[in-house]
């Protein structure tokens, strides 16, 4: 389909539901994978792994206290990192996911 001013408000629609989408699915792409890494004592902090998307952005993470202890460690106990590797290790299948989306909508 070609694009014009008769029809720029339904491309600028397709194009604002396919940058959601595309961030909802990157959301759930580094989340689902932070969660796999995440060491397991009582379940708490693996499973309060979330992601929430904004109007430009994805925001994940977790609201346990002691969530950054692991992440970095402490004097005593060394890191066991989940949430940054996550996002490393899926930098470049998050940028095709979401170029993926804005592609599809664009046709």
């Amino acid at each position: 389909m070609t694009y014009g001013e008769d029809n720029f408000d339904e491309l600028k629609s397709k194009l604002e539901r396919a940058h959601r989408k595309g961030l909802e699915s990157v959301g759930l792409l580094i989340s689902g994978d932070a969660q796999l890494r995440t060491p397991v004592d009582t379940g708490m902090l693996k499973g309060s792994i979330n992601h929430r998307v904004s109007k430009d952005s994805v925001i994940i993470g977790t609201n346990v206290e002691y969530s950054e202890y692991v992440e970095y460690g402490t004097s005593r106990t060394p890191a066991q990192p989940y949430l940054r590797p996550a996002l490393y290790e899926n930098e470049d299948k998050a940028k095709k996911i979401y170029a993926d989306c804005i592609r599809e909508a664009t046709g």
